[in-house]
């Protein structure tokens, strides 16, 4: 009877269970043996995963390093650990911020993680796309919280040159603090993630785009309005309306446009993203002061399609990487004159970005010590 009583107990408790997890599970316990033999390659796991967030930067990190010389897993969570990475690279590690309230629980589960991984002698990579939380003030438990983060990570990647400045004053804390763990890597070109399109700009539809999710921080709504852009041209927005006092502002713009405003409220997949970017004249990043990069300038310029937005600190550095002739300053443009069709020019800078980009995580792995004495590939 009691054989009967286990095995009923097992078979609810497979059932129950997915099969993802249970291959998972065995995957992790695999990983942890070939750990203990000495036979693991070294292993960089990737926070997120790829399966988690469809960000066509985060495709390129992980198309980073060799396979021949790592072996690269996202992070699925704890689990992960189990597989004893040699290092972990985390992204985005202050969006519990944004939100607030319960989701600063996952502050909490973020720490107990990485204390984790620093306990299993994993070395921590943070990759600082942002200081501060975009729609949030960082607050006093966000400052402790990304202050502990620069004390635990032995790297902090920039993809910006003024990250230690804006980063030293908002964690209040001393430059050579932030300095000291600080290596500049350029955002890169997106021609590597977008091998199966050219280059080519299609047929322009839209004198202005603006594009990504649609929150506060943005003031799409009121950017429009301020520069008269409807005045000017057509103007498409397009990505999901997060913030919804923007989306019915721009609803309301768009009733009265007479078809010169085209609202797209939905998430793009990466390739309906690159086919409306290439039919804008020009691509508009309405940034603040406070945001460090810009996937969107890049992508932009990648494709050959100029970018428009205020000299900020993220646009700024997409002017040092690709030049000012691919990103125009609002004040450059008088009373903003019409842009060319034309596609620009980028195949040699995005090259030469590439390598760049590529020997700088290169000496990242020197220097923090993955290649364990031998000369890397």
């Amino acid at each position: 009877m009691r054989r009967i009583v286990n095995a009923n107990i097992l078979f609810l408790f497979f059932h129950h269970l997915r099969l993802a997890d249970c291959k998972l599970w065995i995957c992790e316990c695999m990983g942890s043996i070939r750990y203990f033999l000495g036979i693991q390659k070294s292993m960089i796991v990737i926070w997120p995963s790829l399966e988690k967030s469809n960000n066509p930067w985060l495709a390129s990190l992980y198309a980073t390093f060799p396979p021949h010389g790592h072996e690269v897993k996202g992070f699925r969570g704890v689990g992960t650990l189990l597989y004893r990475p040699d290092i972990l690279i985390i992204n985005w590690i202050e969006s519990p911020l944004n939100k607030g309230g319960l989701h600063f629980t996952f502050v909490f589960y973020r720490l107990l993680v990485l204390y984790m991984a620093r306990l299993m002698g994993t070395k921590i990579i943070w990759v600082v796309h942002n200081a501060v939380p975009h729609d949030r003030r960082l607050g006093v438990v966000g400052r402790w919280y990304l202050r502990l983060i620069v004390r635990m990570a032995s790297i902090l990647v920039s993809m910006n040159v003024e990250t230690e400045k804006m980063l030293s004053n908002a964690l209040r804390l001393q430059s050579h603090k932030v300095a000291s763990k600080l290596r500049f890597v350029p955002h890169g070109p997106y021609m590597s993630v977008y091998t199966e399109l050219d280059g080519s700009r299609g047929t322009v539809e839209y004198d202005f785009g603006f594009f990504g999710a649609l929150r506060k921080y943005k003031n799409v709504a009121d950017y429009i309005e301020s520069r008269n852009l409807l005045s000017i041209g057509s103007v498409v927005v397009a990505g999901p309306l997060v913030d919804q006092e923007q989306a019915e502002r721009l609803r309301q713009i768009e009733s009265a446009s007479h078809g010169r405003l085209t609202l797209i409220g939905r998430y793009l997949s990466n390739k309906d993203l690159y086919k409306i970017q290439r039919s804008c004249r020009v691509v508009v990043i309405p940034y603040g002061e406070s945001e460090m990069n810009s996937g969107l300038a890049n992508l932009a310029i990648s494709i050959g399609v100029p970018v428009l937005g205020p000299d900020v600190p993220a646009l700024r550095q997409a002017r040092r990487d690709w030049g000012s002739q691919h990103l125009i300053y609002e004040t450059e443009l008088g009373s903003w004159p019409c842009i060319s069709a034309k596609s620009l020019d980028t195949e040699s800078r995005a090259s030469a970005l590439e390598c760049e980009r590529l020997e700088g995580w290169r000496r990242v792995l020197i220097d923090i010590g993955a290649f364990a004495g031998r000369p890397p590939s």
